[in-house]
């Protein structure tokens, strides 16, 4: 147990919502709940400390000491949401789902203020990956009619890349040969991101190109079939449960 994995499983453990993703049994997992009573009653008193009545409220605080000490508004934690090409466009999103947003120029700029209670609608276009936008950390779409629909998805920057770095800039049918496989899919964010990117560059719903998705636990792969119907991509992907 090195500290830096420490300090990564004790966030888990305290802010995930499903804790550490490890077997009751695992004995790394236990040498952090073993100390669950006083890490809790630590978690607390920090909290309190800093006259903070929720965890959202501390979040805010700690960010707010960071940057005071780094002299920089580099600590975002921002919410990022990809608009699927199937269903959707990025000119249209801007135009309904984030009409009365902000564009900002920087993912500095989405830093909440002094007051955290202020919720101000600002957006920042990615510059690496095309489609992906970020809002204010706590921004809330489930609500909302175009992620119902599956014309937005919540995914992380991290998680886009790989589809991206894939096929992203290929923008002929030729520049690609063969079909696609995602053979550790669930829940099916990369799946339904090549998916979307094929869309874009074919102009088309079905690109002769197909992507083969799979996912070894039966259970995840209905996860992954949902959410592929969800994001319209049924026509471009074959979903085989169960399999790895």
């Amino acid at each position: 147990m090195t500290p830096l994995l420490a300090l990564l499983l004790v966030y888990d453990h305290l802010l995930s919502k499903k804790g550490i993703a490890a077997p009751a049994a695992h004995p790394i997992r236990q040498a952090v709940e073993r100390h669950k009573v006083r890490l809790k009653a630590e978690f607390t008193k920090a909290r309190v400390r800093r006259g903070c009545a929720t965890v959202e409220q501390l979040k805010a605080a700690v960010l707010r000491e960071k940057r005071a000490a780094d002299g920089s508004s580099q600590f975002v934690y921002p919410r990022w949401v990809r608009v699927n090409n199937i269903r959707s466009s990025l000119e249209e999103q801007l135009r309904t789902t984030f009409a009365d947003y902000e564009r900002v120029g920087t993912l500095a700029a989405l830093a909440p203020e002094e007051d955290d209670r202020t919720k101000r609608k600002l957006l920042f276009l990615d510059p690496n990956i095309p489609d992906l936008v970020a809002v204010p950390y706590g921004a809330d779409f489930t609500a909302s009619t175009a992620y119902k629909n599956g014309e937005i998805i919540l995914q992380d920057k991290a998680s886009c890349f790989p589809a991206y770095l894939l096929l992203g800039d290929r923008g002929t049918e030729d520049a690609w040969q063969g079909d696609l496989v995602d053979g550790c899919a669930a829940p099916g964010n990369k799946t339904t991101h090549m998916a979307s990117l094929l869309a874009k560059q074919h102009k088309q719903k079905k690109p002769r190109k197909q992507i083969f998705s799979m996912d070894a636990s039966k259970v995840r792969s209905k996860t992954l079939q949902k959410m592929v119907s969800l994001a319209g991509a049924d026509p471009m992907v074959t979903v085989l449960q169960g399999q790895d």
